[in-house]
């Protein structure tokens, strides 16, 4: 790079800067660490998304789809110019499929300026992890839509090193969702059909980044969906059924979206615990237990956003702020997991520790635009988990088998 491309590189960085900071009102702030309990925690009521400035028109949570987006009103941040949705809205699902003894993974993350598809199998006996990751440029991949959020979705999409086709029905009191795909890179294929009872309770969040609600975030997660189908990798077929009560699979879905900072850190957790164990006292017990939280999004890692839910059969309930801590010097140590001040809070909380067993880690950095990940898998030792007062019973010294993701993205 010469002298006067290292001279233009500066200039426009110090006008972009200037352009940001002259655009920043008094209330124009990261949000600090915002714990919001669950008796404090506003429920969604079914409305629009957002302001027609493109500001956050209410925070909160409910067990279904509530807020709904309109594109025409997406501004970014900066300049308040949809110019920039280039650069600040982003968008992006994952579905994954996991027992005790494997996980399969489908990530799709849309950065505007940048697509991501990961395809990803574990093993948690061999502790082996297949991997395949592409990153497209515009007009190189198919958008992504708010028609999953809503299972009325289509995609399919072709590379030279992958094919994916993910396609909704409506098939009465369920949705139905199919996956086929097949990744010839990692020898990994399948096809996959994901049911949800239409009834079935979730998590979907809002909240607001900054203080004046021009930077926001959207998630949806719905766990304990019923699943069937088979993978295949070099080592053989694996089957793939919910209503196997040995095998014990389980399918998720992650959608999230918004106006996101220059930083953005996210660190979220996917726990199934397993079958058979009942709670301490009145023998409360469970076809499927899952948790799921998230934490981040902010320009911090230690911020949080509030997405902690646990999914009992198919009832979800709303659970104390999560904190997932690891040795930053070592992510292969043990995580503490547990409610904000866990002496606090009586109920609606988890203590425990994550164990990993694999870590993947993968890191690159092009100037001003960065991205760090560590994907984890390992079992959770859970000391103890209450669900809501109303069960006036806990649940004591349980395992549960999932994985941590954690993400840096800078831009």
């Amino acid at each position: 790079m010469g002298l006067t491309s290292i001279l233009k590189y500066t200039v426009l960085t110090a006008v972009l800067i200037v352009a940001y900071r002259l655009t920043l009102g008094e209330d124009d702030k990261p949000m600090k660490n915002v714990h919001v309990d669950t008796v404090h925690q506003v429920e969604l009521v079914d409305g629009p998304l957002l302001l027609k400035d493109g500001k956050l028109r209410m925070s909160g949570q409910s067990k279904q789809v509530t807020r709904h987006m309109d594109m025409d009103l997406v501004v970014p941040g900066i300049l308040g110019s949809q110019v920039f949705n280039m650069i600040k809205f982003k968008r992006g699902m994952i579905h994954s499929f996991i027992n005790k003894d494997h996980a399969i993974i489908i990530e799709m993350t849309d950065r505007q300026y940048l697509g991501q598809f990961g395809f990803y199998y574990y093993n948690f006996e061999s502790k082996k992890l297949l991997r395949h990751k592409e990153n497209l440029f515009p007009g190189q991949y198919n958008k992504i839509g708010d028609d999953f959020l809503y299972f009325k979705g289509e995609f399919s999409m072709e590379t030279a090193t992958f094919q994916l086709s993910i396609k909704d029905k409506d098939i009465g009191d369920s949705f139905e969702r199919e996956f086929t795909f097949n990744v010839p890179a990692i020898g990994l294929e399948g096809k996959i059909s994901v049911q949800k009872e239409k009834n079935q309770e979730g998590a979907f969040h809002t909240y607001p980044l900054f203080q004046d609600k021009r930077y926001w975030a959207r998630t949806y997660c719905q766990m304990n969906m019923e699943v069937k189908g088979h993978v295949s990798t070099s080592e053989g077929t694996i089957m793939i059924d919910s209503s196997n009560e040995v095998t014990r699979w389980d399918a998720n879905f992650n959608d999230w979206a918004g106006i996101f900072p220059h930083k953005t850190f996210l660190i979220q957790s996917w726990w199934h615990f397993a079958h058979g164990r009942k709670s301490n006292h009145r023998d409360i017990g469970y076809d499927r237990l899952s948790f799921y939280t998230n934490s981040g999004l902010q320009h911090h890692q230690s911020s949080r956003a509030e997405t902690d839910f646990a999914f009992h059969n198919k009832t979800s309930h709303p659970m104390e702020p999560m904190l997932q801590w690891p040795n930053h010097d070592d992510y292969m140590d043990p995580w503490r997991m547990e409610a904000h001040s866990e002496m606090r809070y009586s109920d609606s909380k988890v203590v425990g520790f994550f164990k990993p067993e694999h870590m993947f880690e993968n890191a690159w950095d092009i100037g001003l635009v960065r991205e760090d990940e560590k994907l984890l898998f390992g079992q959770f030792d859970v000391s103890e988990l209450f669900l809501k007062r109303e069960y006036d019973d806990r649940f004591s010294k349980m395992k549960a088998y999932g994985f941590v993701w954690y993400n840096y993205w800078h831009w």
